[in-house]
């Protein structure tokens, strides 16, 4: 599932850009904070960089998208502009002089955004960066013989449901243990990327398709089976561990 980061200076100008974009399974998060560290040059929180398509909303100038457009394009992420309506020439040509790769129309009917997602992102599918796929050692079927590479916030997602030892986790706690704050729309919709992301780690090093279990209603907990294994491994840090392959593809 392809997660989207909508930039605006108002998130609840981007509220129907979002629904249509979440009744389409795409994973979507709004946010003027992001924003605002990018202009300001400051260092941005770590769940920036998850995200693999970038729109820049509407409400963002020009001279703004210059100042910030070569960092967003540093990994290879596919950044669209948004328009209120048809752009015209003269604004086609500035977006090629940004270096945007393209752009959406707001107002749009929802079949109408699905075919432009799909017609604008197929074109940019042979440039993502090559994914990096971590495999264990032959005969070493043991935790501590693993390096999984997570990022600063996966490992402390991760981190926490260990700590509860195979129990579950609310997504309250977690949003304490991640942001030292309650949960709000931007936590949650964030907590379920990095739940996402780490579960796939997982299950790239082998371990059961539910290495991490959805608790309906109240949160998440690791399966008793992994949190066991990670107990017998006497495991304590999850990225600097030696004996492994790299593969790239």
């Amino acid at each position: 599932m392809r997660s989207i980061l909508v930039l605006t200076k108002n998130v609840l100008v981007e509220q129907r850009l979002q629904e249509q974009l979440q009744r389409l399974n795409y994973e979507v998060y709004c946010s003027a904070d992001f924003l605002n560290q990018l202009l300001m040059g400051i260092e941005v929180d770590p769940i920036f960089d998850i995200h693999q398509t970038i729109i820049l909303s509407e409400t963002v100038a020009n001279q703004e998208i210059q100042q910030i457009l070569d960092t967003l394009l540093k990994q290879d992420r596919v950044v669209l502009r948004k328009f209120g309506g048809d752009p015209t020439d003269k604004e086609k040509e500035q977006l090629r002089s940004l270096g945007i790769h393209d752009y959406l129309i707001d107002g749009d009917s929802l079949d109408q955004l699905r075919e432009q997602l799909a017609e604008k992102l197929a074109k940019f599918e042979n440039n993502q960066p090559r994914t990096v796929l971590i495999h264990q050692m032959p005969g070493k079927k043991d935790l501590k013989d693993l390096r999984i590479k997570f990022s600063k916030m996966e490992k402390k997602t991760l981190q926490r449901l260990i700590e509860a030892q195979g129990e579950s986790v609310s997504r309250q706690d977690m949003c304490t243990a991640l942001w030292d704050d309650e949960p709000n729309n931007s936590h949650l919709s964030q907590l379920s990327l990095l739940i996402k992301r780490v579960k796939h780690k997982l299950e790239l090093e082998g371990f059961e398709d539910e290495a991490i279990e959805t608790i309906w209603g109240y949160g998440y907990r690791l399966s008793p089976k992994v949190a066991q294994k990670i107990k017998n491994s006497e495991m304590k840090n999850l990225v600097e561990l030696p004996k492994v392959a790299v593969e790239e593809c």
